[in-house]
């Protein structure tokens, strides 16, 4: 076993005993910067929907937003330098040679236990409209990062007001939107409400063993003939 690998199989024992093997919840891809990031929290109330965004530039090493470095972060940093997540190098390169490696890991992780070692990440990218994380004031959302209005978003990072035709059910009194027609599937009216239910829509409702088209599934041969066409 080389130097290097034998050294990342030694950083990840260490880091699996102290951080207990646990990810931190939440943590998710930037789609755009490839960053670990936490998912910004959101509350709405009924007029106003609040976003809180994390600290920007975090702090070198804390790769998971929580205001303080552990070893976490350390196991994160490692996940990263063997490939199995990716992290912007403003998190994860402790000592600024351009590269994620096991070495950077354990600095996190001798910084997190009190350590007076040098962390030199390079400095972060401003956030922008469109790095897919509300970061900055004025944000409502982000691309994938809407949890203040899923589906939503616009090109502007602000969320669009939901209406009847947008493809999601998202109103008070809206029972189907489009394609978003689970309570009523194919009947979905323009005004985002369900049909009566109704023999000769071709769709078995309650109380119908079949409508039109819709058998049920049910075939000639299922039912115990040797062939012919079923029909309701």
């Amino acid at each position: 076993m080389s130097a290097n690998r034998a050294s990342v199989v030694g950083a990840f024992f260490v880091l699996v005993v102290l951080a207990g093997g646990a990810l931190v919840p939440g943590l998710r891809f930037l789609p755009n910067a490839a960053a670990i990031v936490p998912v910004s929290s959101t509350t709405t109330t009924s007029s106003t929907t609040t976003t809180t965004m994390p600290l920007w530039p975090p702090p070198c090493g804390e790769v998971d937003f929580n205001g303080r470095l552990t070893a976490t972060d350390a196991l994160h940093v490692l996940r990263a330098a063997v490939g199995l997540e990716q992290c912007l190098p403003c998190l994860c390169d402790a000592d600024g040679d351009g590269r994620v490696t096991a070495t950077d890991a354990l600095r996190v992780l001798a910084r997190a236990v009190g350590l007076q070692v040098s962390m030199a990440c390079p400095a972060c990218p401003a956030p922008v409209c469109g790095d897919g994380f509300v970061n900055q004031a004025g944000e409502e959302c982000d691309g994938s990062d809407d949890g203040a209005c899923p589906g939503l978003c616009q090109s502007d990072c602000t969320c669009a007001q939901p209406v009847c035709g947008d493809g999601i059910v998202n109103r008070t009194g809206e029972e189907c939107d489009g394609a978003d027609d689970d309570a009523c599937p194919t009947l979905c009216q323009s005004d985002c409400t369900c049909p009566e239910p109704a023999c000769g829509n071709n769709v078995r409702e309650a109380g119908e063993v079949c409508d039109g088209t819709d058998l049920g599934g049910q075939t000639c041969t299922g039912l115990g003939f040797s062939g012919g066409t079923l029909a309701c």
